[in-house]
């Protein structure tokens, strides 16, 4: 009993029993006024399952990259809007400038932790903010928790309220 007894509060404290903060949302405009989007790029993010060698050589896990302003781009397109490839003066009051931030990490166990990422709506034409969103995200890898994190953050602001 002893034994198993130490085993649960071993795994409780490897474990541990944090959890993602609820995602939040600043809305101070309509984002439904605007018809298109400019996504600012940003770089990919990488992660590998590593790599190991042993007696027979050496080995190398799957990689995996995700670009955000390319998940941000998708996730607005099936939303309805135009993405373009850069801001034309003629559709500014029509357009959102969206821009993405990664901000860090939080620790939520001893193994774990969750990635953390805001994202901004401004006019185009008056650069005004019109939203702000920010999630968390933990999976199996730091491009599984951007991806997570992404899809959390701009739910707030696109998912209907009920």
């Amino acid at each position: 009993m002893k034994q198993f007894l130490f085993v649960m509060a071993t795994a409780c404290i490897l474990t541990g029993c944090s959890v993602l903060n609820v995602p939040t949302a600043d809305v101070k405009g309509n984002v439904y006024k605007y018809n298109y989007v400019y996504v600012i790029p940003t770089s990919g993010v990488t992660s590998s399952s590593g790599v190991y060698g042993n007696q027979y050589g050496v080995y190398g896990g799957s990689t995996k990259t995700v670009n955000p302003s390319e998940v941000i781009s998708g996730y607005l397109m099936k939303k309805g809007y135009t993405t373009l490839p850069n801001v034309d003066p003629n559709l500014a009051e029509n357009t959102m400038i969206v821009s993405y931030g990664y901000t860090g990490r939080r620790q939520l166990s001893l193994f774990s932790y969750a990635s953390c990422v805001m994202i901004q709506f401004r006019d185009a034409k008056t650069h005004e903010l019109i939203a702000t969103c920010e999630g968390e995200g933990c999976g199996e890898d730091e491009t599984a928790d951007i991806l997570q994190a992404i899809y959390s953050a701009l739910g707030v602001i696109f998912t209907p309220k009920k």
